[in-house]
């Protein structure tokens, strides 16, 4: 259905997705071209009023769901829990949304953002820690150059992790040292 604040939503989020994927090597895959094929279901579902889109995004994003959950038992551990709770809580936000406009309570849309933020977040996290945990035809069938870009593992805490770590791992003389010769 026509909704100008989804369709924004799937955008940006879309375009995270595409920034993710290609910081983490993984623009050209089968996993790369089923994020670009559900941020297109979406884009068209949310931009347009046809029927015909919505089935199409609906069944697009239940693969999804499918395809996340496998894709978690490969990962470590820790991160299996709290992208099972991120998937988890996408999947609730979006029934939330559903409900909502159900009982005709309004448009659904805080819901729904936040159901496209849960699953956006997942995918990120999914994408950073995947190139060292699934088989290589799933992950990286057509190689591509080296880029240079270094994703760091990240803990349990994620970006807390990488942000208490910063200013220990690059200070001053770290810098200073790297860039002189």
């Amino acid at each position: 259905m026509a909704n100008p604040v989804l369709f924004k939503s799937a955008f940006t989020l879309g375009m995270i997705h595409f920034v993710a994927l290609w910081i983490s090597g993984t623009l050209v895959s089968l996993l790369a071209f089923y994020y670009a094929w559900g941020i297109f279901t979406s884009l068209w579902n949310h931009g347009t009023t046809s029927r015909v889109a919505m089935w199409v995004d609906r069944i697009t994003m239940v693969v999804a769901v499918v395809l996340d959950f496998a894709i978690l038992y490969f990962l470590p551990s820790p991160w299996r829990m709290y992208l099972l709770a991120a998937e988890a809580s996408g999947v609730v936000s979006y029934l939330s949304a559903k409900f909502e406009i159900a009982k005709g309570g309004g448009s659904g849309n805080p819901y729904h953002v936040c159901c496209h933020m849960f699953a956006t977040f997942a995918h990120v996290m999914i994408l950073l820690q995947l190139k060292h945990s699934l088989p290589p035809v799933v992950i990286d069938p057509i190689p591509l150059p080296e880029l240079n870009v270094t994703v760091p593992e990240l803990g349990p805490f994620g970006l807390l992790d990488l942000a208490s770590n910063f200013s220990g791992i690059y200070n001053a003389t770290h810098l200073t040292a790297m860039y002189s010769t």
